[in-house]
């Protein structure tokens, strides 16, 4: 019954998003592990006893091994991951001569989605608390936005109060390092501090800082707080994401 309960809660987690039209390789690994769980829980009467059987086996006891291994290897690799992330959420700026730069998210039409939203509220809150901080807004178009998501959040914080000449667009790039990339020039061409504070969501900010110290910047973060239910979906490919990042890149 536990294996049930736990597989039935997690299915829920992960598919709430896909509700509302989230799918991604987080969803997928969400779905796929709770589902494994819940239906070994269904079947434990009949499943068990196999399982049981098989691994007393002399291959069954290599396959033991081999999945022991695994699993402490992807256990390690997920809480150094988690260990960093948080790490760089309280990365927090330690003085003022800072440049903002806030990263880009879906456009929904000329809207903001609820991320992109979430870090424009962040940057908000940030550059009226620091009224001379300068910002960078950072994020191309895609072919399903009708507008650049630089000036999706451009409009949002002017209609919230920021002044416009506080605000530098970079409506250019297609992923988090062209969003970091192409924001510097924006700062070195306008003479801004090239001491940063990244703006996005909470679980972003490590593989941020991570792109930032390769262009040789101050990282510092403002991180942006994600809504509850999309929260699993994102930990879970931002894992795989900053893998491929430190090792693929």
């Amino acid at each position: 019954m536990d294996r049930i309960i736990v597989g039935a809660l997690g299915l829920i987690a992960f598919g709430i998003p896909v509700s509302r039209g989230i799918f991604n390789i987080g969803t997928v690994t969400g779905l796929a592990f709770f589902g494994i769980i819940m239906l070994w829980g269904v079947f434990s009467k009949k499943l068990d006893p196999v399982i049981m059987n098989f691994f007393a086996s002399h291959k069954g006891r290599i396959v033991a091994y081999v999945l022991l291994a695994v699993t402490v290897f992807a256990a390690i690799t997920v809480s150094v991951e988690t260990g960093c992330i948080v790490k760089a959420i309280f990365t927090s700026p330690k003085s003022s001569d800072v440049t903002l730069v806030v990263l880009g998210c879906k456009v929904n039409g000329s809207s903001p989605s609820l991320m992109l939203r979430e870090r424009i509220d962040a940057a908000k809150e940030y550059l009226e608390k620091n009224p001379e901080a300068k910002c960078v807004l950072s994020g191309g178009q895609g072919s399903d936005e009708n507008i650049s998501e630089a000036q999706c959040m451009y409009d949002a914080l002017v209609r919230d109060g920021i002044s416009a000449d506080r605000l530098y667009l970079e409506p250019n790039s297609t992923s988090t390092k062209e969003n970091l990339d192409f924001s510097l020039k924006v700062i070195e061409e306008n003479g801004l501090s090239r001491n940063i504070a990244v703006v996005t969501n909470e679980f972003h900010e490590y593989r941020a800082s991570l792109i930032a110290d390769e262009a040789g910047v101050e990282f510092s973060s403002v991180p942006a707080r994600t809504a509850v239910w999309l929260l699993p979906t994102y930990l879970v490919r931002e894992w795989y994401a900053i893998v491929f990042e430190v090792f693929f890149r």
